[in-house]
C-alpha cells in the first residue's frame, strides 16, 4: 500500500495512489487519484472509516478505481462519497458482500466529470446513502449498475440533476436486486436523455416518481421489463411534470404501481408517452390516471395483453389547455380498466381514445366524450372484431361540449 500524506483544504487527508487497505483509518479523507490518473485501490477486509471518499478529484484525474469487496468489508464515511468530483472515467466496484456507507453519494459531480461509474454486484453487496444519491449532478454519461441481488439505499434519488447533466443512467437488474429510496426519485430533474432500466426481476421503490421534472428535462426514460421487475411509487407518478418527450415503457411482464398517474402534467409538458405491452405487463394506479392534465399531445398505448388499471377515474385531456392527448388500446386482451368514470375530453379539446384489434376498455360507471362546454372535437373509435367499450351506467357523447364523436366500425 502506498500512502501519500498531504494537507488539502485545511484538513488532514490520505491520498491513496494504489494498493490495498485492510485496516481502519479514521478522521481522514480517502482520495484515489487527487490529480493523477490510472490508480487502483482495493479495500478487502475490516471496517475502514474516513471523513469522505473521492475517486478522481481534480480535472484530469481520470481512470482511477476503488474496489470494496468480500463479506464483512465496510467502507464507512462520516461525510459524502464522490466518484468523479472533477475527473472522468473513474469507478467504484462493490462486490462479494462488500459494503459502503456515506451521507450523499455523487457519480459525476461537476461539469467536467463524465463517464464515471459505480457497480454494486452480488448477494449482500450494498451501498447505503443516508442522504441523497446523484447520478450526474452536473456531469454527463455517468452510470450506476446494481446487479445479482445487490442493493442500494438512498433518501432521494436523482438521475441527471442540473441542465448540464445528460445521458446518465441507472440499471437495476436481477432477482432480489433493489434500489430503495425513502423519498422521491427523479429521472431527469433538470437534465435530458437520462434513463432508468429495471429488468430481470429487479425492483425500485420510492415515494413520488418523476420522469422529466422541469421544463428543460426532455427525452428522459424509464424501462421496466421482465418477469418480476417492478417500480413501486408509494405516492404519485409523473411522466413529464414540466418536461416534454419523456417516456415510460413497461414490457414482458414488468409492473409499475402508483397512486395517481400523470402523463403531461403542466401546460408545457407535451409529447410524453407511456407504453404497456405484453402478457402480464401492468400499470396499476390506486387512484386516478390523467393523460394530459394540462399538457398536450401526450399518449398512452396499451397493446398485446398489456393492462392499465385505475381504482378511480380516467381522464384524457383534463383542463381546457390539454388538447390532442390520446390513448390507444390495441391487440388481444389489451385492457384499460377504470373503476370509476372515463372522460375523453373533460375540459380539453381534440383528445382521442382508439380501441381496436380486440382491445377493450372497461368502466364500472359512466363514460363521457366531451364533458364541459370547453371540451370540443374529442373522439372515440371502437374498431374490429371483439373490440369493446363497456360502461356499467351511462354513455354521454357531448355532455356539454360540441363536435364530439363516437365511431363504431368493422
Amino acid at each position: 500500500m502506498l500512502l501519500h500524506k498531504a494537507i488539502r483544504r485545511g484538513i488532514l487527508c490520505f491520498c491513496l495512489l494504489g494498493g490495498m487497505v485492510s485496516s481502519a483509518l479514521s478522521q481522514t479523507d480517502l482520495i484515489v487519484g487527487d490529480n493523477t490518473s490510472g490508480n487502483t485501490t482495493n479495500i478487502s477486509s475490516g471496517t475502514n472509516s474516513f471523513d469522505s471518499t473521492i475517486v478522481g478529484n481534480q480535472t484530469g484525474a481520470d481512470n482511477n478505481q476503488l474496489n470494496v469487496f468480500n463479506s464483512g468489508t465496510v467502507l464507512t464515511n462520516s461525510g459524502s462519497l464522490f466518484i468523479g468530483n472533477d475527473g472522468s472515467s473513474n469507478s467504484l466496484v462493490i462486490g462479494d458482500g462488500g459494503s459502503v456507507v456515506n451521507l450523499n453519494g455523487y457519480i459525476g459531480r461537476n461539469t467536467s466529470s463524465s463517464n464515471n461509474s459505480v457497480l454494486v454486484t452480488g448477494t449482500n453487496s450494498a451501498w447505503t446513502n443516508t442522504l441523497n444519491l446523484y447520478v450526474g449532478t452536473d456531469g454527463s454519461s455517468n452510470s450506476l449498475v446494481i446487479s445479482n441481488a445487490a442493493s442500494v439505499v438512498s433518501r432521494a434519488g436523482y438521475i441527471g440533476f442540473t441542465t448540464n447533466s445528460s445521458n446518465n443512467s441507472v440499471t437495476v437488474t436481477g432477482t432480489n436486486t433493489a434500489w430503495t429510496n425513502t423519498g422521491n426519485l427523479r429521472v431527469g430533474n433538470a437534465g435530458s436523455s437520462n434513463r432508468l432500466v429495471i429488468t430481470n426481476g429487479a425492483s425500485v421503490k420510492n415515494s413520488t416518481g418523476y420522469i422529466g421534472l422541469t421544463t428543460n428535462s426532455s427525452n428522459n426514460s424509464v424501462m421496466v421489463a421482465g418477469t418480476g421487475s417492478t417500480w413501486t411509487n408509494s405516492s404519485d407518478l409523473y411522466v413529464g411534470l414540466n418536461g416534454s418527450s419523456n417516456s415510460l415503457v413497461i414490457s414482458n411482464e414488468g409492473s409499475v404501481v402508483s397512486q395517481n398517474g400523470f402523463i403531461g402534467y403542466i401546460i408545457n409538458s407535451s409529447n410524453n408517452s407511456v407504453t404497456v405491452a405484453g402478457t402480464n405487463s401492468a400499470w396499476t394506479n390506486t387512484g386516478t390516471l390523467y393523460v394530459g392534465y394540462e399538457g398536450s399531445s401526450n399518449s398512452l398505448v396499451i397493446r398485446n395483453e398489456g393492462s392499465v388499471v385505475n381504482s378511480s377515474n380516467g381522464y384524457i385531456g383534463y383542463t381546457n389547455t390539454s388538447s390532442n392527448n390520446s390513448v390507444t388500446v390495441t391487440g388481444t386482451s389489451a385492457t384499460w380498466t377504470n373503476t370509476g368514470t372515463l372522460y375523453v375530453g373533460y375540459e380539453g379539446s381534440s383528445n382521442s381514445l382508439v380501441i381496436r384489434n380486440e382491445g377493450s376498455v372497461v368502466n364500472s360507471s359512466n363514460g363521457y366524450i366531451g364533458y364541459t362546454n370547453t371540451s370540443s372535437n374529442n373522439s372515440v373509435l371502437v374498431a374490429g372484431g371483439n373490440s369493446s367499450w363497456s360502461n356499467a351506467l351511462d354513455l354521454f357523447v357531448g355532455n356539454d361540449g360540441s363536435s364530439n364523436s363516437l365511431v363504431i366500425s368493422n
